[in-house]
């Protein structure tokens, strides 16, 4: 179906350069199918092109971020099945469950203000509806999370910190919607990327 999709395409005189899809057993078997050689399948010949042009596989990016979220929220919570690590410290949904308590929980007696304003409890205790929202995990992956890390000043967090930082910042690269939203959220990982020296 894909490939009768792209002949059509490039038959009307579109040049197809990408596939992009999420991360389903089905699009993912389609990636593996041309595989080549090497460590991924990322790209593969067009064999409908007119020129020798590649057709190049990327995965949505709000797929991946959801991905991420729920690979980090087993990592020591959840179901337990995964134990992240980085430079020998945890990286642990528990230290998010803890910043959490500490700013937003039942117990919090800070009224009014807090440092994680958009986090409530469905953003910690996940189900299977919350983690399919890309909503939900864009804002526990975001600067306003690292930054209450960055706030608690735990030496024991620092590499949570520093992974939510990354897949805050990956995911704001590859989440842009127009060349001058940088400019207003007051966030540079907007800014369009000119060229690899730019990244």
């Amino acid at each position: 179906m894909v490939w009768g999709c792209i002949r059509r395409l490039e038959t009307c005189g579109f040049k197809v350069i990408a596939v992009t899809c999420d991360g389903a057993s089905s699009n993912r078997t389609f990636m593996q199918l041309h595989h080549s050689g090497g460590n991924l399948t990322y790209k593969t010949i067009n064999p409908y092109a007119n020129e020798d042009r590649p057709l190049f596989f990327i995965s949505d990016p709000s797929h991946l971020i959801k991905t991420v979220r729920n690979c980090w929220a087993n990592s020591y919570g959840h179901s337990y099945t995964r134990k992240l690590k980085i430079n020998g410290q945890d990286i642990s949904w528990q230290h998010l469950v803890d910043l959490y308590k500490a700013h937003r929980g039942a117990d919090c007696a800070t009224l009014g203000l807090s440092i994680l304003p958009k986090l409530k409890w469905e953003h910690i205790e996940l189900n299977s509806y919350s983690k399919m929202r890309v909503d939900l995990a864009a804002q526990v992956l975001s600067t306003t999370v690292t930054e209450a890390f960055l706030y608690e000043n735990n030496p024991h967090t620092k590499e949570t910190e520093r992974f939510v930082r990354i897949f805050d910042q990956i995911f704001d690269l590859m989440n842009t919607r127009n060349t001058k939203e940088f400019v207003l959220k007051r966030k540079p990982n907007l800014a369009p990327l000119l060229n690899l020296k730019s990244a």
